[in-house]
């Protein structure tokens, strides 16, 4: 039980969102507007954090571990958000002196509107992913 919390605490350590633009005022990702000046809209994601809902699980029948990482987002203004874009998660081993790479790593595509919509849990205002890994 101890080398799991320690590992779900190393999953903390590396985790991006980079990808679509920053919609204008208008709502439209491309950046396009009507008017000649561009107004950046006030509510795309700032900042973000791995939720304390984040947790392992081992599945009964395979007996296998997985890690039920959700993502929360906030604006300027530190209320949740959507996000849109290219996110990584990374995993890492920080017990040693010198950290190597990543564990394991995954990405997930939340500028397709069919995945950004599956992901997301509306009760909870995070996206939720179930992290596929063999931890033991």
């Amino acid at each position: 039980m101890r080398r799991r919390a320690w590992l779900l605490a190393t999953l903390m350590a590396e985790l991006w969102l980079t990808g679509c633009a920053s919609p204008d005022a208008t709502g439209d990702p491309s950046g396009r507007s009507a008017s000649q000046e561009t107004v950046r809209w006030p509510y795309w994601p700032t900042s973000m954090r791995i939720h304390p809902l984040t947790r392992l699980v081992t599945d009964a029948d395979s007996g296998r571990t997985f890690i039920e990482a959700r993502i929360e987002f906030f604006d300027r203004d530190t209320h949740t958000t959507k996000g849109c874009g290219q996110l990584r998660i990374d995993l890492y081993d920080l017990s040693g002196v010198t950290p190597r790479g990543p564990l394991a790593t995954w990405e997930m595509d939340l500028s397709d509107p069919a995945t950004n919509l599956e992901r997301y849990d509306d009760v909870t205002r995070t996206y939720l992913f179930t992290l596929d890994t063999e931890l033991e």
